[in-house]
């Protein structure tokens, strides 16, 4: 499979960075992650790294092709959910660490995707949105029943309020799975927090996005932009995306599922697994404290 990945990361007017990302790839499949850490709840840069770090674990466990996604996500969710409980349960005193999360798996020119929380995956197709997941919000359930337009989503005082996500005191997640996605030549996944798409309106992600730059050229120019609109109270603004240009059937693949390991060629991620793993020793130490 032939494609071009972007990302891009800014701490915006915060002291913390709790958003996260990755992208790995294994047997001709892609695994896209982001998740944003809830700020109102101690721990959240932990919630997010062990999103990250667990739904890889999941990943690279997986025996390949993943023939049923739907039933892969939810127990990758719940896997990185329960993890995140753990470990908040770990503490002294005990927190209650949360994020949102998202997910894009991509087999062949096959996609889909789940999410919890208020991050969003977009699909742009032709210069328009084909597709986007919906927030699970109070906000959002507001546009359902129609006591809300989508023009005044940002004015409204609910914006924040998350109705789903990673941890917390729930016995299990809850997530949103989208229907099988076949990708053409030049589809865009886009996955993003809402430092990104709380800034900026559809019209002006999709003018960033058809800049003739490369893809992480693009995601930073519109990043900046998100963290300007926003200032001075701007979010960390992430996002990671990958652009589809086809299926390339002649490259090698892993024949033994035992001997994969991720390595710097087939893992992308803002931070590596390794990295992942010891930011989230520092972290503990720091709340520990």
């Amino acid at each position: 499979m032939k494609f071009e990945i972007g990302k891009t990361n800014r701490l915006g007017n915060r002291n913390i960075n709790q958003d996260r990302f990755a992208v790995i790839e294994r047997q001709n499949t892609v695994l896209l992650l982001l998740a944003d850490g809830m700020g109102g709840y101690k721990g959240g840069e932990l919630a997010a790294n062990t999103f990250v770090l667990k739904m890889t674990e999941a990943f690279s466990n997986a025996s390949f092709p993943i023939i049923d996604t739907e039933k892969f996500f939810s127990k990758a969710f719940e896997f990185a959910h329960l993890s995140i409980i753990e470990m908040g349960k770990q503490h002294t005193p005990p927190i209650e660490p949360r994020s949102t999360g998202v997910a894009c798996l991509i087999q062949n020119d096959i996609a889909n995707w789940a999410h919890a929380g208020d991050s969003r995956l977009y699909l742009v197709r032709e210069n328009r949105i084909h597709a986007r997941t919906r927030d699970h919000s109070a906000v959002e359930e507001l546009i359902k029943k129609g006591e809300l337009t989508e023009k005044k989503r940002l004015s409204h005082p609910k914006l924040n309020q998350v109705t789903r996500c990673v941890g917390g005191m729930k016995k299990s997640v809850q997530i949103s799975a989208g229907e099988k996605i076949q990708l053409l030549p030049d589809d865009l996944i886009l996955l993003c927090s809402d430092g990104l798409w709380g800034s900026l309106s559809d019209d002006d992600m999709i003018y960033q996005l058809m800049i003739n730059q490369t893809l992480t050229n693009r995601l930073d120019m519109m990043s900046q932009l998100a963290e300007k609109a926003a200032y001075p109270n701007s979010d960390n603004v992430s996002a990671v995306a990958l652009r589809f240009i086809s299926i390339d059937d002649d490259k090698p693949k892993p024949s033994d599922q035992e001997d994969y390991k991720p390595s710097p060629e087939t893992t992308q991620a803002d931070l590596v697994l390794d990295e992942i793993q010891e930011a989230l020793e520092k972290i503990n130490k720091n709340l520990n404290k």
